[in-house]
């Protein structure tokens, strides 16, 4: 549609419509729908900025939960990790939310970028597990990961630092 794709992320609406998400330096984070095939873009839904109007974030992760969308962002601050932000949203097309803090402000998202939040649905409970990238510039190869249960409801996200934990994947239930 003419408009810069650099990071990208992909979802799956509960519709079953497919959902890019493409970050574009110059105009923001794009929300886009795809084709039926998956292959082809549709059509622009939305197009979501800092809340001070500049450029989006890179790294977008979108999930759907309780009937709001929560959307995902990393900073374009290159390999320097940062506060990664969410906004919410009722419908694709917004309005969004102000962008807010996940993870304790100055954490650096626990130095990692947002990559994937897996929904694990348990009899009891339906888990999100944030997976974060904590990149290594020097040896990309040997670069980790940040896998860490993040708590999703009622419009709001909160991720917080466990040196241990554990998930009951028949319950969805974390312990500590």
């Amino acid at each position: 549609m003419g408009n810069e794709s650099r990071d990208i992320g992909v979802f799956q609406d509960p519709s079953g419509s497919g959902i890019l998400l493409s970050e574009d330096r110059k105009n923001g984070l794009h929300i886009y729908q795809l084709g039926h095939d998956y292959l082809s873009v549709e059509r622009l839904l939305s197009t979501t900025l800092k809340d001070d109007g500049s450029h989006g974030y890179e790294s977008p992760v979108l999930i759907y939960q309780d009937g709001l969308y929560y959307l995902f962002g990393s900073d374009l601050t290159g390999w320097n990790t940062n506060d990664n932000k969410y906004s919410t949203a009722e419908s694709l097309q917004g309005p969004w939310s102000a962008w807010r803090d996940f993870a304790k402000p100055g954490s650096r998202t626990f130095d990692s970028q947002v990559s994937v939040i897996v929904p694990v649905s348990g009899s009891e409970r339906t888990t999100h597990i944030y997976i974060g990238d904590r990149w290594n510039r020097s040896d990309l190869f040997n670069s980790r990961t940040v896998v860490l249960p993040i708590e999703i409801q009622a419009g709001k996200a909160q991720l917080s630092w466990h040196e241990t934990w554990s998930l009951d994947l028949s319950t969805g239930v974390v312990s500590h």
